[in-house]
C-alpha cells in the first residue's frame, strides 16, 4: 500500500517512474483494495508535486534566468505567453519517461 505511495511520490518528484503499471499490479493482487491504491496515488502524487510547485513559485523564474542568456529567455518567455495551453498540454500527453517534462515547464514557466 506504502509502495504505491512512494512510487506515486517520487513520480512527481521529476523520476519518471511507472506508477500506472504498479497500481495495476497492486490492484491485480488485491481487488478488494482498488480504491485505496488509487487514493494512495494520487496522494502519492499531489505531494510529490508540492517541491515542485514551490521552486517554481518561490524562484522559478530568477533561477532560470541565471542558468541561461537574457535573449534565449525572452524567446522562450514569448513563445511560452502565445502558447501557453500548448506548451504544458503536449508535453503531458507524452508517454514516459516524457511527460515528467510537464513537470519541468512548469518549474521553469515565468511567473
Amino acid at each position: 500500500m506504502w509502495g504505491v505511495f512512494a512510487i506515486a511520490f517520487a513520480d512527481s518528484a521529476l523520476l519518471g517512474m511507472p506508477v500506472d503499471a504498479i497500481v495495476a499490479f497492486y490492484v491485480y493482487q488485491n481487488h478488494r483494495r482498488l480504491l485505496l491504491y488509487v487514493v494512495m496515488a494520487a496522494l502519492g502524487s499531489v505531494i510529490g508535486s508540492i517541491p515542485l510547485y514551490l521552486i517554481g513559485y518561490l524562484g522559478g523564474e530568477k533561477v532560470l534566468r541565471k542558468r541561461i542568456t537574457e535573449e534565449r529567455f525572452l524567446r522562450i518567455h514569448r513563445s511560452f505567453e502565445e502558447h501557453e495551453f500548448w506548451a504544458l498540454m503536449f508535453p503531458a500527453m507524452l508517454p514516459p519517461p516524457n511527460a515528467t517534462m510537464t513537470n519541468k515547464i512548469c518549474v521553469a514557466a515565468p511567473q
